[in-house]
């Protein structure tokens, strides 16, 4: 274990970069961590199918977690600010975000929160917000 090939990684999204593959000495102990991994080119969401039409992109490679993440949080905000009415303030926006019934469709799931305000992750939608990946083939794979 002196040489470290034995060692598991576990990353978070900071990891999730195409020139990890560069790091060969690595990539067979790295797992690395995501709230959303694209599709493979055969069975793209709609959001990807939309994605790729409006930056006119070859494949869906430009799409990734911080895509997908802005994705859902503006879809969210553009929600809770209509709701809001003309009462546009930050109290009202919140109480709107908080409501048991408050839900938009995001890039791969529905977008709720919790009663902590967090995203809501259920048994229902973790497949679709947790996903664990690793470098093989020069590209990021799902464990599954």
């Amino acid at each position: 274990m002196a040489n470290g090939k034995d060692v598991i990684i576990l990353s978070g999204t900071t990891a999730y970069l195409e020139n990890i593959s560069k790091r060969k000495d690595i990539l067979s102990n790295l797992i690395i961590a995501v709230h959303w991994h694209r599709n493979d080119d055969n069975k793209l969401s709609i959001f990807e199918q939309k994605s790729l039409r409006l930056w006119e992109t070859q494949d869906n490679t430009d799409i990734n977690f911080a895509t997908a993440m802005t994705y859902d949080a503006t879809k969210a905000l553009v929600e809770g600010l209509k709701r809001s009415g003309n009462n546009l303030t930050r109290k009202r926006l919140y109480e709107e975000l908080s409501k048991p019934d408050f839900v938009v469709e995001g890039a791969k799931t529905k977008v709720r929160f919790d009663k902590n305000h967090d995203r809501l992750v259920n048994a229902q939608n973790i497949k679709d917000l947790v996903f664990l990946v690793s470098p093989k083939d020069g590209e990021f794979q799902v464990i599954k």
